[in-house]
């Protein structure tokens, strides 16, 4: 078989492979038993069988003389090999020991796969520019294959990554707002009067000022999530697996609101969708807070810190957009700090 046909095989395999995984319909091997810490060792071992496999043929392959069609054979095999080893340990990783981890190691492995796909695909050009453009897809593909190390191990880790992710965000948003508001009211004093289409007006400011509030509440609902989580949360049962994947998929809600919400606030800020955008925030808030209610760490995140937490939303939304103002209770006693207590 000619080495083009060699390369062509290969592909359509691992093409095959790729298009399975993003739909997540290839079949699962179900075991008896299942043990994840056996799991992480024997994945990260051979995920890194397949790089040195890759690597080697990217050596030969890299400079001439390159390898006859039966050498490339015997390396495209030890890749199958190797390949096929990976493939099908991940093939074990049951869905049980829940989603947000599942769904960390398929996003992962999906980007080893398509990585792996680019580099047997460019061996049909032996040649010094495919060379060069081989070195680039080789590096993109130990990247992917590094990135195995990152991933957390189990359903807990892997909900805290992604709580911690979406607060990263929070955080950014509140100090990217800030900054703005800062470097807005510099530009203000410098130019006086002098009309510029960069300025807010004093209502559009005051209105862009109340929103740091609700931003600031955001951080503190996340911070609070993930402190019950990281203080009290586990994946040791099924039920407790099924609660964290809840709470990461409430979280993942958050961001994507938040930064429309701050993008919206802007020049020119279209003040009714910057409103808009403040309820829809709010409401997630509101849906994470009474997601985790009654979920097994709640004793780290009881009724009365949901509550106060419920109270803080609801002021920040009413200080916004007066419109959606109702009975709401004292809050004279209330503190609000981007410190979990």
């Amino acid at each position: 078989m000619s080495t083009n046909n060699l390369v062509d095989a290969l592909s359509e395999r691992i093409k095959f492979d790729l298009d399975k995984l993003q739909s997540n319909e290839l079949e699962k091997i179900e075991l008896d038993s299942f043990n994840l810490s056996y799991f992480w060792s024997q994945f990260g071992a051979a995920v890194q069988g397949l790089s040195n496999e890759v690597t080697k043929i990217g050596f030969a392959c890299g400079q001439q003389p390159y390898p006859a069609s039966g050498n490339l054979a015997a390396m495209l095999q030890d890749l199958v090999q190797s390949y096929t080893v990976m493939r099908d340990l991940y093939l074990v990783l049951p869905e049980e020991v829940g989603a947000t981890v599942y769904q960390a190691v398929t996003s992962v492995m999906i980007d080893i796969v398509a990585a792996l796909l680019a580099v047997v695909r460019s061996l049909s050009d032996l040649s010094e520019k495919g060379a060069k453009e081989r070195l680039t897809l080789t590096g993109t593909f130990w990247e992917a294959c590094a990135a195995v190390e990152t991933l957390p191990r189990n359903n807990l880790l892997a909900t805290l990554g992604v709580i911690d992710g979406e607060l990263g965000l929070a955080v950014d948003a509140q100090e990217e707002l800030t900054t703005t508001i800062e470097e807005n009211c510099e530009m203000m004093s410098e130019l006086g009067d002098v009309y510029n289409s960069e300025l807010w007006t004093n209502s559009e400011r005051d209105l862009v000022t109340k929103a740091v509030g609700l931003v600031k509440v955001t951080q503190v609902c996340l911070q609070r999530v993930h402190k019950a989580v990281g203080d009290c949360g586990s994946c040791s049962t099924p039920q407790n697996c099924a609660e964290l994947d809840a709470t990461a998929t409430a979280s993942r809600t958050i961001s994507p609101v938040l930064d429309d919400f701050v993008s919206e606030l802007y020049q020119p800020i279209d003040v009714p969708k910057a409103l808009e955008n403040a309820g829809k925030l709010a409401a997630l808030l509101r849906n994470m807070l009474m997601t985790v209610e009654n979920f097994h760490f709640k004793q780290a995140i009881n009724k009365d810190v949901i509550n106060k937490l419920l109270l803080f939303i609801s002021h920040n939304h009413k200080k916004l957009d007066p419109s959606v103002a109702g009975l709401l209770p004292q809050l004279s006693n209330l503190t609000l700090t981007t410190e979990p207590t």
